[in-house]
């Protein structure tokens, strides 16, 4: 094998004068020195070849959007501050997506926990009266992630698509004078971007496409994994509301009143209170099961709804202010209008499935206290009352204990988001002040 060594450590860019390159052949231990020609290493730094060797550093050779987002960050704050401000909510987006992406490597094993127990809970109930809403949620659950998904690839096409628009129109019908390419976001490569504009516009589209498909993936995940403890929640009210009727062979719906009262007042032989006795006890249980996989869901979700927040809060921000700064210019407002659209959703899209899981929980105190407890015999009373103080217990989803997942939640954030970002708006005219003042000093 050749391995091609630099005298010097220097990061150079394909502009760049090159000096003293060798390369140092081996061979069967033996080692042979030549020098190499400038012309030569700028053609191994092809990106076709899919890197840039010798002209950039091994961290970009080998480094992930991540590193290109923050170098262009960093290149831009030196030149443009209105620029780097642009940059924050992409590298926000794509910290929150790592975050979401690390949280499954880390708990591997509970998301295998949580699948096998889904897998348990459908064999159990397949069989049973109970099976129609298993089924029932998972058909809403199935409709839900394929609108949300659906909604999040719009969402990013609409982020990425005036740039492209206006490369096709370059193509299409080329201008007299030069444009300078630019990316949907702000990138440091390590090369002459303008040189490998092409090669490297495919490669951010690719990447921005797997961050979107990433968090997309996490969210339904997020989605389907909720979605199934209503089902179970769901079954219990189901059977308490109808723990007094011993034929289950025929469905009856929550809401239909009339069924009820029909078996209202009814009389148990001792053979059907032992039957009563037995149905209640198997509600104990599987309200116990539904509670332990909340918790398990929650256990799996904490840590990454709350860095979710977080990174969604600052995007908010950062991308409001954006939109409001824009509003001269009607290409850049819709990117940054959608991006800061899409921040709010996925706030909400955090909060929706623990407020349902709350309702969920009401739904199974109300059933508990709707029982037809009068009629129980004298042996299930205790289970009862175990029972009904048992449903005064909510099973939540929280992010890091901290917050409770549900639409208080949300309307607590859109506030703060409100006056943080007057806040942030007062902040960026005194920075922008700041930095004018500054430059004309060094300019003097």
């Amino acid at each position: 094998m050749a391995a091609i060594s630099q005298r010097s450590n220097r990061v150079l860019n394909s502009d760049d004068a090159l000096d003293d390159y060798v390369a140092v052949l081996t061979f069967h231990d033996t080692k042979i020195t030549i020098n190499v020609d400038h012309k030569i290493i700028a053609k191994l730094s092809s990106p076709v070849l899919c890197r840039f060797y010798p002209f950039t550093s091994t961290e970009s050779r080998t480094g992930s959007m991540k590193n290109k987002q923050i170098r262009g960050f960093s290149n831009a704050w030196n030149v443009n501050t209105d620029l780097a401000i642009e940059c924050i909510p992409p590298i926000t987006a794509l910290f929150l997506s790592m975050s979401m992406y690390l949280n499954t490597i880390f708990n591997a094993k509970k998301i295998k926990d949580i699948l096998l127990s889904i897998k348990e809970n459908h064999n159990y109930y397949m069989n049973r009266p109970e099976n129609v809403i298993l089924q029932y949620y998972d058909m809403q659950g199935s409709k839900i992630t394929f609108y949300y998904a659906s909604y999040v690839y719009v969402t990013v096409v609409a982020y990425i698509t005036i740039p492209a628009v206006s490369l096709t129109f370059d193509l299409i019908r080329p201008s007299n004078y030069s444009q300078e390419k630019s990316f949907p976001i702000e990138l440091d490569y390590g090369v002459d971007t303008q040189q490998y504009f092409y090669y490297l516009f495919v490669h951010s589209y690719v990447t921005i496409a797997i961050i979107a498909n990433l968090i997309a993936s996490c969210d339904t995940t997020y989605m389907l994994y909720a979605q199934h403890a209503y089902a179970l929640f769901a079954i219990v009210s189901y059977e308490l509301r109808t723990v007094h009727i011993l034929d289950t062979n025929i469905l009856m719906k929550f809401k239909d009143r009339y069924l009820l009262e029909k078996h209202k007042n009814i009389e148990l032989l001792p053979k059907e209170q032992k039957q009563m006795h037995s149905k209640l006890f198997l509600c104990i249980k599987e309200h116990q099961n539904a509670i332990e996989y909340s918790k398990l869901v929650e256990s799996l979700f904490t840590k990454s709804i709350f860095a979710q927040l977080f990174f969604n809060v600052v995007c908010l921000t950062i991308a409001g202010v954006e939109t409001v700064m824009k509003l001269g210019n009607v290409a850049d407002m819709i990117r940054f209008g959608s991006f800061t659209f899409a921040q709010a959703i996925h706030i909400f899209v955090l909060c929706l499935p623990g407020q349902r899981l709350l309702n969920h929980n009401e739904e199974v105190h109300a059933a508990a206290c709707e029982a037809m407890w009068y009629i129980f015999p004298k042996n299930c009373h205790n289970l009862y009352k175990f029972l009904l103080a048992r449903t005064f217990a909510f099973s939540k989803i929280t992010a890091l204990k901290m917050a409770t997942m549900s639409m208080e939640t949300f309307l607590a954030v859109m506030i703060f988001y409100r006056d943080s970002f007057h806040i942030i708006v007062k902040l960026y005219k005194i920075l922008l002040l700041l930095v004018i003042i500054f430059r004309l000093f060094k300019a003097q």
